[in-house]
């Protein structure tokens, strides 16, 4: 596969749900380098699509007709990420200065929406911009989200973004269904190392900022995300070598919420309708 450009080198995996397998600027690694090619998770990011996070025990209810959708990430019940991430795409174009991804999706699974769904890779300078789209082919109104799975390497890392709330749950429920106050625990406003949080959450974001920084490898990242992608999940798994800053347009379980969709992020896409968001990524190296 082409460079994209002379500072960037990305490589992917079409065939495991569009995943991103190296993504290096000037031969620094960005995100995580693939660890296998049998898992997406295991890859360096992929796509969410048609919709983010997860369906409560794959069970909603949409303008009158119920649907259950099955688990996709066993042990655990629910519908999670959407059906983009497990299934193959297909790369439309390498050419130096864009690569472009497609899945066309006829509804042959237990989504009962057919879709059609980009990814697009640009570079300018220091800056990688990702474009993703999601389009309804189906005759029927469909709920919609989007999404990007990075993984980041660890190694002494720290955050900082523009949040206002992070959504929680009460003891009882499984996922965080309110926008509940920031605390000093999980409060990302001012920059925060990485090994001291644990995080597996949900946050309505202020402007889509994002700055994460490695001191020791002399590296930052500003990460810049439109306003279609109003979310951002934050999961920071103890005792491994990663951790995820996902832009996000809708909150976990978005479509079964009784929450207004100002707040939740929930979309509806006409027949023939197309919903696009934009991630900016830009790097610095060395010492400020």
């Amino acid at each position: 596969m082409p460079q994209l450009s002379d500072d960037w080198t990305l490589e992917f995996a079409p065939e495991m749900g569009g995943s991103v397998t190296l993504c290096q600027f000037q031969g620094v690694d960005i995100l995580r380098p693939a660890v296998s090619l049998d898992d997406p998770r295991m890859c360096s990011a992929f796509p969410m699509v048609p919709f983010i996070g997860r369906i409560t025990n794959g069970k909603f209810v949409f303008e009158g007709r119920t649907h259950t959708l099955s688990p996709n990430m066993p042990p655990e019940p629910h519908a999670i990420h959407g059906r983009g991430w497990q299934t193959p795409w297909e790369i439309t174009q390498t050419a130096r200065g864009q690569f472009i991804l497609e899945q066309t999706y006829k509804g042959a699974d237990d989504w009962p929406y057919p879709y059609q769904a980009s990814q697009s890779f640009a570079a300018t300078d220091e800056t990688l911009h990702i474009t993703m789209a999601l389009k309804n082919i189906s005759s029927a109104r469909m709920p919609a989200g989007l999404g990007w799975h990075p993984y980041f390497p660890k190694a002494g890392a720290q955050v900082s973004a523009g949040v206002s709330a992070i959504w929680d749950s009460a003891e009882e429920d499984i996922i965080g269904h309110r926008p509940c106050a920031l605390k000093p625990a999980n409060d990302l406003r001012d920059k925060r190392c990485i090994d001291t949080l644990n995080l597996d959450h949900c946050y309505t974001a202020t402007d889509g900022r994002v700055t994460l920084e490695w001191p020791e490898r002399e590296m930052s990242i500003n990460i810049s995300s439109s306003k279609e992608l109003g979310f951002l999940t934050v999961y920071t798994p103890p005792g491994e070598n990663y951790f995820c800053v996902e832009p996000v347009s809708h909150i976990p379980d978005a479509i079964n919420s009784k929450l207004a969709p100002q707040l939740t992020g929930f979309r509806i896409l006409q027949p023939g309708e197309t919903f696009e968001s934009h991630i900016a990524i830009s790097v610095a190296l060395g010492k400020a």
